[in-house]
């Protein structure tokens, strides 16, 4: 059936004196494979059997919304191939004869957070098996869901005389859960009823809701033990006896523990407790509070804890809602099998931690079971007069970035020093979504001494990721390290500190540093060290992703570095530290890449910056605007040191590119440029010192449409010009000097070049001191030059214009200056 019900029965009589069978198998659409609405069955003698079946459909396998029945056994049976839900049950349905058996069965080949949409069995409205047993069984298998639920009972009535509820998760999720669910008849608050979750993972918890149980059954079955940690409500019961200490071990003879509902209790001496959860309870000891579930879960949620020192462990945790965990002394939390899941309602209804005079430490590892190692979420953790360290590991992949640390929505931490060490380790995850520490959009405070540690051994060091446009870090009262590392040489890593692309969003990371000074370190083999989006991303032009990039704020000092073997050592898209008024740096370093660069989608906004770049082969420093896709380039006040072994120092080229009051020094150890300015449109330097030094390129080359004033030009080289002023640059009121030892040309003017109000001084041994050619234009300039050996002091070639000017030329062996072609000089001495 390609979409609707495959099967449909509504209402009407269906008898027969033997057995009756009905199956539908639904493959897409919408619809369930067989969909029963308050139909009548009989079959005197055998049984009743409905299958259904659902590969992809919209709704489920099999949906049952009320009906009589009456048979030997009546066999209801939903299987869900891919996703959705096996067996929906709903409306009143009465058995009145014989047994019920229901079964519901998903494989999940996709992650979802929808609570229902993974469900094996799903029930609500009356059951009533009149005179039989009732079993109800659920089974999730595939891959994992936090949210997935194999049996889900709410708002549910059931009457029978015996019954058997079991669901089998064997991913991470439920094994079932009853909500809202009345009991009645032989099985009266759980009277004659067995619950199991035998086969599902150890993660798995089990939820038996506020008034599904009483006292009595309740004892019952914690007596019979369970196989998963179970939820149960602690109303009626007398946890930890009247001494003053409470020490009990919890753990079932199945292997699962007891999440109590509802509990108070307080204690002046020791409380320590193995096999235990606590939901929606009060917790406090007069001395030390240790839970130690060993290789179990431990459940935390909506509870507060006081004690003057705190212990927590199992194999995975899970502290969440609206919890307080609160210690005189040291706070620690340790999950070696599954993580630590910290996870607060909201921003205003948060997972508090606190400690008033010692530490806080949380270590969990995610390894092997695809979940991050340590997750924090809109919580608060205070260590005022100690530390606070997290460490976590990691394995597995996500969608939206699985990570040895991660942060989410709002998390803030106090303390003298914050230390967060993220490791992520490839194992058998894919190549792609993870990190050693992943930072999602929300807003975070460090308050202290911090240090972020993020290492991992393929896709990026430190992520951010993209899917909301905004992320607020702040750093305040202390000295701050990023330190990222990403030891892969993949092809689809990103980079040692990247933003995590999502198309349609052009994602800023807002970072603010009070009283203190931050440090950003990022490494990567074969991407960028520190990159706003990776190269390794293939991005539509118009759609504004490729923007991203960061805004630094504050009072603070900021430096920044990355460091690459084969790609950029910073890679800048959008670059902002406007808001910034302490000192800025930022240092790249790379072999075979550039050390400092913008390569497309520039938005740059920089202003008293120390920018540091160093090459083996690349350019020391690159800002590349010439592509459409450019916004800006806007340098104010910055000092900019660029070095290549066989590259250019600097270069920087394109439209809209402003550079102002600031300084440019570029070395070339081979042939390439020490610094190269080529304007494309709307291109001016005013008020910068550029100085280079090439051994056998120009030291400093000024080129294409380019304006240049109030600036000074300096440059010494082999066998290139001390400095090139070609095409057509618009120079006023700038001092031009250059020297050259080999062949070449202390200053070369070329092109159409117009020099107004400027001084040219140049210096040559077999060049020209100054060599001016082309269309040049001077007005009121001075020029003088020098040659040392074969060359001229001045060379005035071709259609060179000089107006209102001094030249003077002095040489050894060649001509003092030296005129040719269609030179005119107006009001001019040349001596």
């Amino acid at each position: 059936m390609a979409n609707g019900n495959a099967l449909v029965v509504s209402g009407g009589n269906i008898t027969a004196g033997k057995d009756i069978s009905l199956t539908g198998t639904a493959k897409a659409g919408s619809g369930y494979g067989v969909s029963l609405t308050n139909g009548n069955m009989t079959a005197s003698s055998g049984n009743i059997s409905v299958n259904g079946t659902g590969y992809d459909s919209g709704s489920g396998a099999l949906n049952v919304n009320g009906g009589n029945f009456s048979a030997l056994n009546t066999v209801l049976e939903g299987t869900a191939g891919r996703n959705n839900k096996g067996t929906v049950l709903n409306g009143n349905i009465n058995v009145t004869q014989g047994n019920l058996v229901v079964t519901g069965t998903v494989t999940q080949t996709a992650n979802s957070a929808d609570n229902n949409q993974f469900t094996g069995l799903l029930a609500s409205g009356n059951i009533t098996v009149s005179q039989g047993s009732l079993n109800l069984t659920g089974h999730i298998t595939g891959k994992s869901g936090l949210n997935a639920k194999a049996v889900n009972l709410t708002n549910l009535n059931i009457s029978a005389s015996n019954a058997s509820i079991t669901g089998v998760n064997q991913r991470n999720g439920t094994g079932f859960i009853l909500s809202n669910v009345n009991l009645t008849g032989d099985i009266e608050k759980g009277a004659n009823t067995t619950f199991s979750s035998a086969g599902s993972d150890s993660s798995v918890t089990n939820v038996i809701g506020s008034g599904v149980l009483n006292a009595t059954t309740t004892d019952v079955l914690m007596r019979a033990g369970i196989e998963n940690d179970t939820q149960i409500s602690a109303s009626g019961m007398a946890l930890g006896g009247s001494g003053d200490n409470w020490n009990q071990n919890y753990t079932s003879s199945k292997g699962g523990g007891w999440i109590f509902d509802g509990a108070t209790v307080s204690k002046a001496g020791n409380i320590s407790l193995q096999g235990v959860g606590f939901v929606n309870s009060s917790v406090t000891a007069g001395k030390d509070l240790t839970i130690n579930n060993g290789d179990d879960s431990l459940t935390v949620q909506n509870t507060t804890l006081n004690a003057t020192t705190i212990s927590l462990s199992g194999g995975s945790i899970s502290l969440t809602g609206n919890s307080s965990v609160n210690a005189v002394n040291d706070i620690t939390l340790n999950a070696p099998k599954g993580g630590v899941n910290i996870n607060g309602q909201s921003n205003v209804n948060t997972v508090n931690i606190s400690s008033e005079s010692g530490n806080i430490s949380i270590e969990g590892n995610g390894a092997g079971f695809n979940r991050d190692g340590v997750l924090i979420s809109n919580a608060l953790l205070n260590a005022s007069q100690g530390g606070i360290t997290v460490t976590g590991v990691a394995d597995g992949a996500d969608y939206r970035l699985r990570g040895g640390v991660k942060f989410t929505d709002s998390v803030n931490l106090t303390s003298q020093s914050n230390t967060i060490n993220g490791t992520h380790r490839k194992g058998n995850a894919g190549r792609v979504n993870f990190a050693g520490v992943v930072i999602n959009p929300g807003d975070y405070h460090f308050k202290g001494n911090t240090t972020i540690n993020a290492e991992s051994d393929d896709y990026a060091g430190l992520a951010f990721s993209s899917s909301v446009p905004r992320t607020n870090i702040t750093f305040s009262d202390g000295n701050f390290v990023i330190d990222a590392k990403n030891n892969s040489t993949a092809f689809n890593s990103i980079g040692g500190i990247s933003i995590d692309n999502w198309e349609g969003t052009q994602a800023k990371i807002i970072i603010t540093t009070l009283n203190g000074t931050l440090n950003i370190s990022g490494q990567a083999r074969n991407r960028e060290g520190i990159t706003s989006v990776s190269s390794s991303f293939s991005i539509n032009p118009n759609d504004g992703s490729g923007y991203h990039g960061y805004v630094f704020k504050g009072d603070g000092d900021v430096n920044v570095k990355g460091v690459s073997d084969s790609s950029n050592g910073v890679d800048m898209r959008f670059f902002d530290n406007t808001g910034v008024t302490g000192n800025f740096t930022i240092t790249g370093e790379s072999n075979t890449g550039n050390g400092v660069a913008v390569p497309k989608f520039g938005e740059i906004s920089l202003v008293n910056t120390t920018i540091t770049g160093s090459s083996k082969s690349g350019a020391g420093i690159l800002m590349n605007a010439s592509d459409k896709q450019i916004k800006k380039i806007d340098l104010n006040g910055n000092t900019l040191t660029g070095t290549s072994v066989s590259g250019a120092g600097i270069k920087i080229n394109g439209n809209n590119v402003s550079i102002a009051n600031g300084s440019l020094n570029g070395t070339s150890q081979g042939n390439g440029a020490g610094v190269e300015l080529t304007g494309g449109n709307n291109y001016t330097v005013s008020h910068v010192t550029v100085t280079g030094q090439s051994a056998g390129g120009n030291a400093v080359g000024v080129n294409g449409n380019l304006t240049l004033n109030d600036s000074t030009l300096s440059g010494n080289t082999a066998n290139g010009s001390g400095v090139s002023v070609s095409g057509n640059v618009n120079s006023t009121n700038t001092t031009i000097s250059g020297g050259a030892t080999g062949s070449g040309n202390g200053v070369s003017l070329g092109g159409n070049a117009s020099i107004t109000d400027g001084t040219v001084t140049g210096n040559a041994v077999d060049g020209n001191g100054v060599s001016v050619s082309g269309n040049v234009n001077t007005t009121n300039t001075t020029i003088s030059g020098g040659a040392s050996g074969s060359g001229n002091g001045v060379s005035l070639d071709g259609n060179a214009s000089i107006t209102d000017g001094t030249v003077t030329g002095n040489a050894v062996d060649g001509n003092g200056v030296s005129v040719s072609g269609n030179v005119n000089t107006t009001n001019t001495t040349v001596t």
